[in-house]
């Protein structure tokens, strides 16, 4: 049974956006965001990749990973609000459009089978 491993998303410890004033979020959203650099999110989740990779590494024929770092955190540092969307909608999770900007990878690994 073909499987697809899929790596931790870069995580924003402590932020949350719903702590940010509905106004100032109107006048200056970007202002509610936060940032890290590529290095520290990438540290942050090393274990987890590593372990999943040799998982992955197992059966190559049959495993397949996601990794979506790259197209979530294209800059460095990495902001959590970017080309006037938000990216994430708290410290853990992607929004909708960060996800359907890792669609293309999920299309790609589910068509391998």
């Amino acid at each position: 049974i073909p499987v697809t491993i899929v790596m931790p998303v870069p995580k924003f410890l402590g932020w949350d956006p719903h702590a940010c004033a509905t106004g100032r979020i109107l006048v200056d959203a970007v202002s509610c965001g936060t940032s890290a650099g590529r290095a520290g999110l990438a540290d942050r989740r090393a274990k987890a990749v590593a372990a999943q990779r040799r998982v992955a590494e197992r059966d190559r024929a049959h495993v397949s990973v996601i990794d979506p770092f790259d197209v979530l955190c294209p800059d460095d540092p990495c902001s959590t609000y970017r080309d006037d969307r938000w990216w994430w909608r708290d410290g853990n999770h992607v929004t909708v459009h960060g996800a359907r900007a890792v669609k293309d990878q999920f299309d790609a690994a589910l068509a391998r089978g």
